[in-house]
């Protein structure tokens, strides 16, 4: 993850440069010197990290922490926004559904690839990308993004599942689960 820049959430504060280079070891992301490459659909980053989370009863316990990169539609100004949109002739925003799908089903593979890897009893999926992510888009446009995001768990649930391994959800958003249950 040496190619991403530090922000919190919705970019609300750039660091200093002299910040990333000491923790990532460079000054600023690949996709913020130019490099097209980075921010292509298809090339999303995930990065897998074992972390202790600590029990009711005081114990701890490693897990590992699969954590997607979803594309950044909050902006227009996010650096690989245009790679998932493009604009008609009165300004429209329009999401582009095969690129916006190639990156999820990259996540999806990540996720996949990272179950076999660390072969766990159980996964827990969160609602990747489905709600600030989506900010800059229109509204009919947020509804195709978040179905086309609910198939792809839905499909990975099953992947998973198939794998003999335990389903669970975030509880953010309950009506988001029970629709991927339905499909």
């Amino acid at each position: 993850a040496v190619t991403r820049d530090v922000y919190n959430i919705g970019m609300q504060s750039v660091p200093k440069t002299e910040n990333n280079k000491k923790i990532l070891g460079c000054e600023k992301s690949l996709a913020r010197q130019g490099d097209e490459e980075v921010i292509k659909p298809g090339n999303q980053l995930s990065m897998l990290i074992e972390t202790p989370i600590r029990l009711e009863d005081g114990t701890t316990k490693n897990i590992s922490v699969l954590s997607c990169a979803a594309p950044a539609l909050d902006r227009e100004t996010q650096a690989e926004f245009k790679n998932y949109t493009s604009k008609d002739w009165l300004g429209r925003i329009t999401l582009d559904r095969n690129a916006y799908l190639k990156s999820l089903l990259a996540i999806q593979q990540h996720i996949i690839l990272s179950a076999k890897e660390k072969k766990p009893s159980r996964v827990v999926l969160s609602a990747i990308g489905s709600n600030a992510f989506l900010n800059a888009l229109p509204f009919d446009q947020r509804k195709i993004a978040t179905k086309m995001i609910k198939y792809v768990l839905a499909d990975t649930a099953r992947e998973l599942c198939n794998m003999n391994i335990s389903i669970g959800f975030t509880d953010i958003d309950e009506q988001f689960w029970r629709d991927i249950n339905k499909i």
